[in-house]
């Protein structure tokens, strides 16, 4: 018997009687029914389903997980907090009416003008009458002016913008959200829109390549628990891509139990949609994993601003200035607002060692990189940040990068540099002398290239362009092919070798350079090569081989200093030694905070002169970012040995992709895994990252073999654009085989009617052009 006002009752029962017995108050009632304890006591699914409706009591009122009770005044109580998720369409709703006509834009104007008054804590939204909507609880609905509406949840002093537009498209998007909720999971307090009693028609299916059966593709629905009756589960879990809206009205009629048939269409409606986050959020409602927001209102006052909500939640009134008008208009790109709690963490952290980032393909490792560069320059003013990259496409992408992330003038601290423009530099600051008496002691008395060292303009040292002759470092086969007897005699014995493999002795012979000299210091090099284990190189070079390529390399040296050139790998060469001077430098040519991106492009002896760089014995002085697994360049790259290992440096990792879908992740990670135990297994410094698989679906990779690759990827291309799928800038055909198939060959292919470019680091301030380049660029 439950009384419906407070009572105090004895109960002095009969012990047979008070099995079943019992009397309470509406208060009370809960923690009576939670002490019953009896094996006599079974109650039926209609007992109980009766029980609840006389306690008034709903599956949204269940919630089970542990929230800390917080003191009161709640958190920003009285201020209003304007709050914007990724998820909704009132971004993209308020740029249409930005770009309509008078009235609209208009009242556009004046909607962001609401939002820049209430950052100084006064409710503009209160002296505005507010239109409620049965369809979305807690739904109040402001007319901004005559053809502008605005729609927003309101859960006390948090105003959820939804929707943007006139009363058409405003009553189009109530008919296609009915039942909007947001919940708030009580172990991480993320907070989550999701669908809760909605009656509108299934929505029209979301293909997947895959068809994996609805049910299957969310966590934690205990089907076995909801439906006993094995029939009706079968149909349910047989529901995929192929069911008609029919099929599935038709399984959820045989449901019992309205509540439980409403639930289980919420969540079928959420995944025909593509909404898997929504789908998993309505189920943790359900479970008692999550509660409405208006159920715990302080503690989702206090999630809007935790990093649980970084990647999805901004409060638009808390914003710079810049930033929200970044945000409603056409520049933004969600990498400038949104970090995923991860990502936010290693941007604002503190190290007191040097770190290394490592992180899956599209799991945000520059966007990172970039931020935190932006928060050294506001931790440190007036000091420079350096970031550094092997790159120089890369390091203009990054330079634009910097330049549209930074509002306030951080940018002017912040250099963004390529690795050779910056030590090219300093060799000619400080000088080449010491490597040139390293090299020096490497050639016999009375060689030429003796005469070569002595004679070198070594302030000219350094160039990557002969003016003279015209050669530049990349003239590789008008060093290969000269005639001279010496060098024809070191080569003999080793091009023989090597063809017995059916290897191209020239590009081997390139690589084996670059190997070497990213391995060992000039004063290395002769003790250490003869005794090297090449991991990575397949055909073994003995004693006498070795000797020649030691010469030839010499021989290419004195190759590069008849035209004052050296290439990257040389350069390192040349600035190493230098390594105590270049800690002294003055404030003016060092660098407070080192960040390196695609650190997997260096070697050794690259990171090895990067650590001198900045300051060693102080705080987020050295931070370098990439993937193992990407290394595509025959160099030695080993984090032990450049003094990075586990220990002396911090060791971060990121798995979750942010950029791509779950079958382009699937391929790309089977191919990674197997390639990746193959480097390790030669030596490599490669440990292969399983990446979270995203919950975005979209059609597999695809391989296509075709004897015509240039019109073809032409014609992919231009199908894409085509059919709207993506814009002109995101397209790119890159090359992989550039020796066989170039970019110019690419290019002289163009359709007339296609804008397209060689990639580069402005590729992304041309909207309307395509991007051609190689696979080592990109």
């Amino acid at each position: 018997v439950v009384f419906g006002q407070r009572i105090s009752f004895d109960e002095v029962l009969e012990t047979q009687i008070s099995t079943w017995f019992h009397i309470c108050d509406l208060e009370g009632a809960a923690l009576k029914l939670d002490g019953l304890r009896s094996r006599q006591l079974v109650l039926g699914d209609d007992e109980l389903s009766r029980l609840l409706e006389l306690l008034e009591l709903e599956a949204h009122h269940v919630f089970r997980a542990a929230v800390d009770e917080i003191a009161e005044p709640e958190v920003n109580a009285g201020r209003l907090q304007i709050v914007h998720h990724k998820q909704s369409e009132f971004r993209a709703a308020f740029l249409k009416m930005q770009n309509g006509a008078a009235a609209r834009t208009q009242g556009a104007a004046r909607l962001l003008e609401m939002i820049r008054e209430a950052r100084s804590g006064r409710d503009v939204f209160a002296e505005l009458p507010a239109e409620p909507d049965a369809r979305i609880e807690h739904c109040q609905i402001y007319r901004i002016n005559v053809a502008a509406k605005l729609v927003t949840v309101r859960h006390g002093d948090t105003l959820r913008l939804c929707f943007f537009g006139d009363g058409l498209d405003v009553e189009r998007w109530l008919g296609a959200n009915a039942g909007l909720s947001f919940s708030i999971s009580g172990t991480g307090g993320k907070i989550e829109p999701t669908i809760v009693g909605s009656d509108a028609p299934m929505p029209p299916v979301t293909p997947t390549s895959e068809n994996v059966k609805y049910l299957q593709r969310v966590s934690g629905i205990e089907l076995d628990a909801l439906v006993p009756q094995r029939g009706i589960r079968k149909a349910l879990l047989c529901l995929d891509e192929d069911s008609t809206e029919d099929d599935i009205e038709e399984a959820l009629e045989m449901v019992t139990g309205e509540d439980l048939r409403l639930y289980l269409r919420d969540v079928l409606r959420l995944i025909r949609n593509g909404d898997i986050a929504a789908a998993n959020a309505r189920i943790a409602l359900r479970q008692g994993e999550a509660c409405p927001v208006e159920d715990a209102p302080t503690l989702a006052a206090e999630a809007l601003s935790s990093g649980a909500n970084s990647e999805d939640i901004k409060v638009l009134n808390e914003m710079e200035p810049g930033e929200l008008e970044r945000l409603l208009s056409g520049r933004f790109q969600e990498w400038m607002l949104f970090l995923h709690p991860e990502q936010q963490k290693v941007v604002e952290a503190d190290f007191d060692r040097p770190v290394v980032l490592t992180g899956v393909s599209g799991s945000g490792k520059t966007c990172i990189l970039v931020h935190r560069a932006r928060h050294l320059a506001r931790k440190y003013p007036g000091e420079r940040i350096g970031v550094l990259t092997l790159n120089r496409s890369l390091a203009v992408l990054l330079r634009n990068l910097v330049r549209e992330l930074c509002l306030e003038g951080e940018d002017a601290n912040i250099h963004v540099m390529a690795f050779y423009d910056y030590f090219s530099g300093l060799l000619h600051d400080l000088g080449p002398d010491t490597y040139l008496d390293q090299l020096s002691q490497l050639v016999p008395e009375g060689a030429a290239m003796r005469g070569v060292i002595a004679n070198v303009n070594r302030q000219q040292l350094a160039r990557e362009f002969d003016p003279c002759s015209g050669e530049t470092i990349e003239d590789w086969d008008d060093f290969y092919d000269q005639q001279h007897p010496d060098f024809k005699n070191w080569l003999r014995d080793l091009a023989k070798h090597l063809e017995d493999y059916r290897i191209d002795t020239s590009r081997y012979l390139r690589e084996e350079f670059t190997l070497i000299r990213s391995a060992f210091s000039v004063v290395e090099r002769n003790p250490g090569y003869l005794s090297f284990i090449r991991a990575g190189r397949s055909i073994a070079l003995l004693d006498d081989l070795r000797k020649d390529v030691l010469r030839l390399l010499l021989y290419y040296e004195e190759w590069m200093l008849h035209g004052e050139l050296l290439d990257v790998p040389e350069l390192t060469q040349a600035v190493q030694p230098l390594w105590r001077e270049i800690r002294d430098l003055p404030p003016e040519k060092r660098f407070r905070c080192l960040l390196v991106d695609e650190y997997q492009d260096f070697s050794t002896q690259d990171l090895r002169l990067l650590m001198w760089v900045p300051p060693r014995d102080k705080e987020n002085a050295f931070f370098i970012a990439g993937d193992p697994v990407q290394k595509i360049m025959v160099k030695r790259l080993s984090l032990t040995d450049a003094g990075l290992e586990e220990g002396s440096a911090k060791r971060v990792e990121i798995k979750k992709n942010y950029r791509n879908s779950r079958q382009i992740l699937k391929a790309a990670s089977q191919l990674a895994n197997e390639y990746g135990r193959r480097a390790a297994a030669q030596g490599e410094d490669v440990q292969v990252l399983d990446p979270e698989l995203a919950a975005r679906e979209t059609v597999p990779p695809i391989a296509l073999k075709t004897s015509v690759p240039i019109r073809k990827a032409w014609e992919l291309a231009l199908e894409c654009l085509g059919s709207r799928y993506t814009e002109a800038w995101t397209i790119c055909l890159a090359t992989a085989a550039p020796a066989a198939v170039s970019v110019a060959d690419i290019l002289a292919q163009k359709p007339a009617e296609v804008s397209a470019k060689v990639l580069s680091g402005d590729c992304i301030n041309e909207k309307d052009t395509m991007i051609v380049g190689e696979i080592h660029d990109l």
